[in-house]
């Protein structure tokens, strides 16, 4: 008897010791996900993306919008320059030259990361006054707009990881949603670096062959 009452309290002790680990495994576990193309264009039949941006946004509705319009102005702005870059830091990538070669496109994925702003609204609501009129009036350029809802507040590294296994671009990179890096100084000099090192490594190789 006192063997079983001992075994039962230890029971109770361990329950108690490691209920908030196992509440919190649970709740990743649990955490719902909802994927939304917010773009009014036919995504079905688009190219693979050249670029997807990843942007993890936890209750950012005052700092969101003004990053979004900048990053998206800079981009089709500098469509082509941007374009070159990426293809010539993809050329040792997965991905072949002959699927990028002829795109142009960019994917914009904000994810929310449970927030309990108007971080959801203020996306939607800049993708349909600053993107879809453009892709209506214009013909867009086949830019794909994504937001990303975790029904849970899943902490910065969740967020990115949802948005980046989920992106289609041939190139995926990450961006704050507070503007924190100056997206037209920053792109372009991490995709220089990145066709540096694929340059260097292919000569490399190259050399070593011969």
């Amino acid at each position: 008897m006192i063997l079983l009452l001992s075994l039962f309290l230890s029971v109770l002790i361990l329950l108690y010791l490691f209920y908030p680990a196992i509440k919190v495994i649970g709740k990743s576990i649990d955490v719902g996900v909802d994927d939304l193309i917010l773009t009014n264009n036919d995504n079905t039949k688009q190219q693979q993306p050249i670029l997807s941006i990843i942007i993890p946004a936890y209750n950012e509705e005052e700092r969101l919008p003004p990053m979004l319009l900048e990053t998206y102005t800079y981009l089709t702005k500098n469509r082509k320059d941007i374009t070159n870059l990426c293809h010539a830091a993809t050329l040792s990538c997965c991905t072949s030259e002959k699927q990028t070669q002829n795109t142009s496109s960019f994917e914009l994925i904000v994810v929310d990361d449970g927030s309990i702003d108007d971080t959801r609204i203020k996306t939607i609501d800049f993708v349909n006054q600053h993107v879809n009129v453009s892709n209506k009036d214009a013909g867009g350029a086949g830019d794909s707009f994504r937001l990303i809802t975790l029904h849970q507040n899943s902490g910065k590294g969740a967020a990115v990881r949802a948005g980046m296994i989920r992106a289609k671009g041939a190139l995926c990179l990450m961006a704050d949603a507070d503007g924190a890096t100056d997206i037209t100084d920053g792109l372009p000099a991490v995709l220089k670096e990145m066709a540096n090192v694929v340059t260097t490594t292919t000569t490399t190789t190259t050399k070593g062959k011969s």
